[in-house]
């Protein structure tokens, strides 16, 4: 419950107090298709989360949004658009998750490109930097 009754322990919800309910919710239901298999459907959840984010001047829960739609996979052909909106929204936000998750994506995206190697390894010191463990 948010926020705690006055007086109790006040426990850190899913995204910061300050962000709406709804916008949540669309992150849920994204996050719910795309473990369905259903990238389509997650997209537009994350997109609909995203754009209210936006609407109420919420930018890191925009970037983590995008993030998400990010990884979707939904359209191969907008993918790289949906990588680079991703980096520009994250841009100047301390959401390391979120950049980690961007980074994911466009390593997946140049799976069987050249220079594959390098991002490899630099996911991997940001990942060992991050406290992951391999």
């Amino acid at each position: 419950m948010w926020p705690p009754p006055p007086g109790a322990a006040s426990p850190k919800p899913y995204g910061s107090p300050a962000t709406s309910h709804r916008t949540r919710h669309h992150r849920v239901l994204g996050d719910l298709w795309w473990l369905q298999g259903e990238p389509e459907h997650a997209a537009a959840a994350y997109l609909a989360s995203r754009t209210e984010a936006e609407q109420h001047a919420k930018s890191g829960e925009a970037a983590h949004n995008q993030a998400l739609r990010a990884l979707a996979f939904y359209d191969p052909q907008q993918t790289d658009d949906e990588i680079a909106l991703a980096h520009q929204l994250l841009t100047g936000l301390d959401l390391r998750a979120m950049t980690i998750n961007t980074a994911i994506a466009a390593l997946i995206r140049g799976a069987g490109r050249r220079a594959i190697d390098e991002r490899i390894h630099t996911l991997r010191a940001e990942l060992d930097i991050a406290g992951l463990p391999p």
